[in-house]
Order: C-alpha cells, then sequence, then structure tokens
C-alpha cells in the first residue's frame, strides 16, 4: 500500500497564518477573506487542531474573532471534496 503525504506543501500557509508569531497575518487574511477591517490582534483566538480529531485528522488554520470560527485550508491542487472535509470538522 502506498502512503501519501498528507501535509504536503502545507508548511508555509501554516506558519504565516497558523503562528502565533505571526498573528498579523492571520487577522490580515480573514479581513481579506471576509470584508473586514478588524485591527486588534489580541480579539484573534487561535482554534487550529492537530491531530485531535477522530482519524488523525487536522486542519491547517482555524482561528475565532467575533464568535465566528473560520477554519482555513490550504489546496495545492484541485480537491472536489472540501466541502465535504469542511462539514466533517
Amino acid at each position: 500500500m502506498i502512503k501519501t503525504k498528507r501535509n504536503y506543501k502545507d508548511r508555509l500557509f501554516c506558519k504565516l497564518f497558523g503562528d502565533a508569531d505571526y498573528i498579523e497575518n492571520t487577522l490580515s487574511l480573514y479581513n481579506a477573506l471576509c470584508g473586514t477591517s478588524y485591527n486588534d490582534i489580541n480579539q484573534v483566538i487561535m482554534y487550529t487542531l492537530e491531530d485531535v480529531v477522530y482519524i488523525g485528522m487536522k486542519n491547517d488554520v482555524a482561528i475565532l474573532l467575533d464568535s465566528y470560527l473560520s477554519v482555513w485550508e490550504q489546496q495545492s491542487s484541485f480537491n472536489p471534496n472540501m466541502p465535504i472535509r469542511g462539514l466533517m470538522y
């Protein structure tokens, strides 16, 4: 059986947007995606899951801001199953 490397090419995305040291980038991405203009980084709470969900699944970046949970996944190729994966979280 061939083992697939599931975290292929996601290190840079996780570092730039999922690391507390770069919380400004995370807030900037949230503002760009949601059309908002938040500027207080203390309002951002990181909720990235790391192999705690069943079957060893995890998300790349998740934050809680203004009582909304945002889950972001970096994809290096087309994946039509992403809506299903979002529901699984």
